[in-house]
């Protein structure tokens, strides 16, 4: 049995701010414990043995791609596994809690449940401790690497203004994740393993055939970027044919890939998206925008008073009372200040923020819905109509502006001021600024330094250029990217700048890229049911920053229940909503086509972690199908 590192330790604490993002952990609050290893297939004879060097066995692959803070990273450089807390043997499924135990009985024979509000959460918080314990029992070293200082996990695991890992080595856990003994890393099968079942047993039934392997993303970086990644990890393995698995943030990203050319569509033969986060999630807003709502939100799920867990004033589940005192002194909020930092520079949770598609959607457009961006009384984004071109643009426009005039958006100098720049100021090596719309530098009309690389970064917003010696040209930061402006001329990261063009290339002759429209084989997987998805965020100002911008005081919003397409709640899976997920399918032709399977009162992280859910639907569908092409 491996032991983890101190600093992976701290991974747990951070659960506590990030369990509504993998669902790594909750409590019991009625102290029942459960084993549903009687669920589980655990394929431990490997009748095709991985490699573990990352060598392709064959030119067709079955490739999971992994969510936001799913994705396993390791240190290329001491081959240490740095986001992933357990030892290889956990598996979280084996704490599910009896009552959702019960739920997937009822739901695989067929029959109704419904979650009484008195009942349990998700997982048994305490079996989840328990493992922990069996690693390192070292409460001080997650309390010391929480002081996010360099050398500790949050530190060096964090993004510069410019998108770059402030510890380069931090990698993720593709190809040849092997320890110093030459054992794999149980970080390769995504944090804690969570998606391990999925690899061991489709390789199992399929690996005659195909390669059954990761696809780690850098979750902390760009979906755009990831797909370009994903692109070169198919073509440089010389796969033929893939079939694509994606949990949540992983949907942008294969989405991205199957946006980026036809070639790439044509290797896909199905794409099985579980939870996909198409068009962002007002989860991964909230989480930079507004920490503490969010966390309070988030914590309702399980059944937890945020103010009880702020404020220490009433006992909680003692597992999770353990917890807050032993690593934050019994408070949430050190946690929120600290994590705030870690949040702040990453792109990926930049790339999830509501798209103008799923702001407009049947969900979430109009009186009818409660739901949306809210600001000072006004829905951000939505067109006054949908119909109109013009209209369509001006709400797109309005809504990426106003995204970046948002903390986590601007580039600041050591003293924390916004970077600010003004047309005609005169720079001190003699250079003149100028301030051009993206448009105008992709018609040429200022030239681009090193246009083969930046081209396709260029995007549709303001971006700073100098004129220095009669020639005028596009400023780019350290990665050829070009530096963009908002309006007011304050600088903007990047991962914030491209929002909108983002988010239209996840698009093809205005279908999504995952669309059957496109040629691809598409299955969606969604949980249902679960009445405490943030369907909007209320935003009202309440005074200035020292920088000139509004501060807000924030209200969740729940309680929408606009009705597409049949009656009743559909919000989502407690993560994500249910239109961000269809990315503008029609759903009632995706359940005519079979394309679509739901979970009722499943959450986020079981619909694509949990192997006893999903494992009987993957394993016909594929068998199907490759039975189908042999």
């Amino acid at each position: 049995m491996k032991k983890s590192t101190g600093k992976t330790i701290l991974v747990l604490a951070l659960a506590v701010v990030l369990v509504a993002s993998i669902g790594l952990v909750s409590c019991n609050k009625n102290g029942k414990t459960n084993n549903s290893s009687s669920f589980q297939q655990k394929p431990y004879e490997y009748v095709h043995p991985d490699p573990g060097d990352g060598t392709p066995q064959h030119d067709k692959a079955i490739i999971y791609v992994t969510a936001l803070f799913g994705g396993g990273l390791y240190n290329d450089e001491t081959l240490e596994t740095v986001w992933d807390p357990f030892y290889t043997e956990f598996d979280l499924y084996d704490h599910w809690d009896s009552y959702t135990i019960e739920r997937l009985e009822k739901f695989k024979a067929g029959k109704p449940y419904t979650k009484d509000a008195s009942e349990s959460t998700i997982y048994d918080f305490g079996g989840v401790l328990k493992e922990f314990e069996k690693v390192d029992k070292d409460w001080n070293k997650i309390g010391s690497a929480l002081s996010y200082a360099p050398g500790t996990l949050l530190y060096d695991m964090s993004l510069d203004q410019d998108g770059n890992g402030i510890d380069p080595h931090i990698v993720p856990a593709n190809n040849k994740p092997v320890d110093a003994d030459g054992e794999r890393l149980n970080c390769y099968y995504g944090a804690v393993g969570i998606y391990k079942q999925f690899i061991l047993n489709t390789r199992r039934a399929f690996g005659e055939e195909y390669d059954c392997i990761m696809f780690n993303q850098d979750w902390r970086k760009s979906p755009a970027d990831s797909g370009k990644v994903l692109e070169d990890f198919i073509n440089e393995k010389g796969y033929k044919k893939v079939i694509f698995m994606s949990h949540s943030m992983g949907g942008p990203v294969v989405n991205s890939y199957l946006g980026r050319s036809e070639a790439n569509r044509n290797k896909v033969q199905m794409y099985l998206a579980y939870a996909p986060a198409t068009l962002g999630s007002f989860d991964a807003y909230g989480a930079m925008e507004c920490p503490q709502e969010y966390l309070g939100s988030v914590l309702t799920t399980f059944g937890f008073d945020f103010q009880d867990l702020l404020n220490y004033k009433t006992p909680v589940d003692s597992a999770m009372k353990q917890i807050l005192s032993k690593v934050v002194g019994g408070t949430v909020a050190d946690i929120l200040a600290i994590v705030a930092d870690f949040f702040n520079n990453n792109c990926g949770m930049m790339a999830l923020c509501p798209s103008y598609e799923f702001l407009n959607s049947d969900q979430l457009y109009g009186e009818q819905s409660a739901g949306g961006l809210i600001v000072n009384g006004k829905k951000i984004g939505e067109a006054t109509d949908r119909n109109d071109p013009v209209a369509v643009e001006a709400a797109k426009r309005e809504l990426y502006d106003f995204y970046n005039t948002l903390h986590w958006a601007l580039y600041y100098d050591e003293s924390g001021n916004v970077i600010h720049y003004e047309e005609g100021q005169v720079l001190s090596d003699g250079s003149i600024v100028h301030i051009y719309n993206g448009m105008d530098i992709k018609n040429g009309v200022v030239s681009v330094a090193n246009l083969a690389a930046a081209k396709d970064a260029l995007v549709d917003c303001d971006a700073l250029c100098l004129e220095k010696n009669g020639q005028t040209k596009v400023q780019l930061d350290v990665n050829g990217n070009p530096v963009s402006l908002n309006k007011r001329g304050d600088r903007v990261k990047f991962g914030a700048a491209r929002l909108k063009t983002y988010y239209e290339r996840l698009f093809v002759d205005g279908a999504i890229a995952m669309s059957p429209e496109n040629g691809i084989n598409s299955y969606i997987f969604l949980g249902t049911g679960i009445k405490s998805s943030i369907t909007g965020i209320k935003m009202t100002a309440e005074g200035l920053d020292g920088n000139g911008y509004p501060t807000y005081t924030y209200e969740i919003v729940h309680d929408d229940h606009a009705k597409v397409g049949e009656e009743g709640w559909i919000g989502g899976d407690g993560m994500v909503c249910r239109s961000a997920s269809l990315a503008g399918l029609d759903e009632n032709v995706l359940r005519q086509q079979g394309r679509l399977y739901e979970y009722p009162g499943f959450w986020h992280a079981d619909v694509g972690g949990a192997w006893p859910l999903l494992g009987d639907d993957v394993m016909a569908l594929l068998e199907e199908y490759i039975s189908k092409v042999k």
